[in-house]
């Protein structure tokens, strides 16, 4: 199976619940791909070293 991976960065609600149904209509429906999660960072997380660093642990551990 193939895997979809998303990891959304959004400063709004709106924006978010957009993205969440194109990924899940467009992407996970439409090419039955499996769902691994979400990544978000809000406000001061967005650019933070943290949050970067987050996402390349959970990149390297795939």
């Amino acid at each position: 199976m193939n895997t979809a991976i998303r990891r959304g960065l959004a400063t709004s609600g709106s924006v978010c619940s957009g993205a969440i149904f194109e990924y899940q209509n467009s992407f996970l429906n439409d090419l039955h791909l499996e769902d691994m999660g979400i990544f978000s960072a809000y406000d001061r997380q967005n650019k933070s070293p943290e949050k970067l660093e987050e996402l390349r642990e959970f990149g390297r551990s795939l």
